[in-house]
């Protein structure tokens, strides 16, 4: 198979996966005890733009690939984007600036960046993410799609 033509059937097929109606979702997925490389083969598989990290406190004793600084370190190599938004759509505590923040990740995701969130949290149904942040965004006209 010729260069040109591979090039081709790879940009249909990218744009067949980003073309499925993504327009207004916002993506959940909680880290786990996930390796790093698998974490960001499925954050590549959806093509995400930008992590949103919602952990009230963006450490983790056992897994120390996704503490801040490190995790941000990784996901810059990969050309992600880190935020953190823990002080505002955090699970434990009291949220500063919850709507305003909501709405801000909502822009982004109309001006075409592919957002995830992210907690600890495997099963997004015991999650925050889920119970808390999921009904703020379905409010707004977005979709929230979890990533297992």
């Amino acid at each position: 198979m010729g260069k040109a033509k591979l090039s081709a059937e790879i940009c249909t097929s990218r744009l067949s996966k980003s073309s499925y109606n993504m327009q207004n979702t916002i993506f959940s997925v909680g880290h786990s005890v996930r390796g790093f490389s698998e974490f960001l083969q499925k954050l590549t598989e959806y093509d995400v733009d930008v992590l949103v990290d919602v952990r009230t406190f963006p450490r983790s004793w056992h897994c120390p690939q996704y503490n801040r600084k490190r995790l941000a370190d990784g996901l810059n190599k990969a050309n992600i984007t880190y935020l953190f938004k823990g002080r505002n759509l955090g699970g434990r505590g009291e949220n500063t600036a919850y709507e305003e923040t909501i709405d801000e990740l909502v822009n982004l995701v109309r001006n075409g960046k592919r957002i995830c969130l992210m907690c600890s949290e495997a099963d997004y149904r015991k999650c925050h993410r889920h119970e808390l942040l999921e009904p703020s965004f379905i409010k707004r006209g977005c979709k929230v799609e979890h990533i297992s």
